[in-house]
C-alpha cells in the first residue's frame, strides 16, 4: 500500500528551448493563473503562448496574471527580464512577480501543473527569484532514484508473495494429511 502521496516542491533542471513564451522561475516561486471560470491558481508550468486575445495565456485559456492583471502583448515581439518586466517591441506593458504561500500544504492540487489556493491561504511575492525567459523547468524527479525504489518495492512484493505461496502449500499438506485420517 501507498503510505503517503505528496508533492515534492523544489525545483527541476532547466531546458533551453529559445521560445520567447516560455519561462522558468530560478528560485521559489509560482506564476499567478486566473482559470477560465475566474478562479485563481498557481504554477511552475511556464509554456506559454499568446492566445486570440493578445494575452499571455496558458494553452487550454488560463491567463497568466502580472502585477496588474492579464498580460495585454498582442502581436509584438515579446522580452521578459529576470525581474520580471514585461515588454513588447521594447515598450514596457507589465511586470511578472512570483508569488508563494507561507506552507505549501494549503495549495490543493488541481492537474496539469495547476494548485488551487486553499480558502485562507494569501500569497506573498517573492523578490529574490528571477524569471528566465526561453527556458521550461523540468520534472524534478530523479529517475534513477525512483527506478531503484521501484526495483525494491517489486522485490519485496515477490518475497510476500512467495511468503503466502509457502504458507498456503505447508496448510494444504497440513490439511491433507489430517484430512486422510
Amino acid at each position: 500500500m501507498v503510505s503517503n502521496v505528496f508533492v515534492d516542491h523544489s525545483a527541476g533542471v532547466f531546458d533551453r528551448t529559445g521560445n520567447p513564451l516560455n519561462l522558468a522561475i530560478n528560485g521559489d516561486g509560482f506564476f499567478t493563473i486566473q482559470l477560465s471560470d475566474g478562479q485563481t491558481a498557481l504554477t511552475r508550468a511556464g509554456a506559454f503562448e499568446v492566445n486570440s486575445d493578445g494575452v499571455i495565456a496558458f494553452p487550454g485559456g488560463a491567463v497568466l496574471l502580472g502585477d496588474g492583471g492579464p498580460i495585454q502583448v498582442g502581436s509584438g515581439k515579446v522580452t521578459i527580464t529576470a525581474t520580471g518586466e514585461v515588454s513588447v517591441n521594447d515598450f514596457p506593458v507589465a511586470k511578472i512577480t512570483p508569488v508563494t504561500v507561507d506552507d505549501l500544504s494549503q495549495l490543493k492540487k488541481l492537474g496539469n501543473s495547476l494548485f488551487l489556493l486553499s480558502e485562507n491561504a494569501e500569497v506573498k511575492p517573492v523578490k529574490t527569484s528571477t524569471i528566465m525567459q526561453g527556458y521550461l523547468e523540468a520534472s524534478n524527479v530523479d529517475v534513477v532514484h525512483e527506478m531503484v525504489e521501484m526495483i525494491i518495492s517489486y522485490r519485496n512484493y515477490e518475497a510476500n508473495a512467495n511468503s503466502l505461496r509457502s504458507q498456503d502449500e505447508t496448510l494444504d499438506k497440513l490439511f491433507s494429511r489430517v484430512g486422510s485420517r
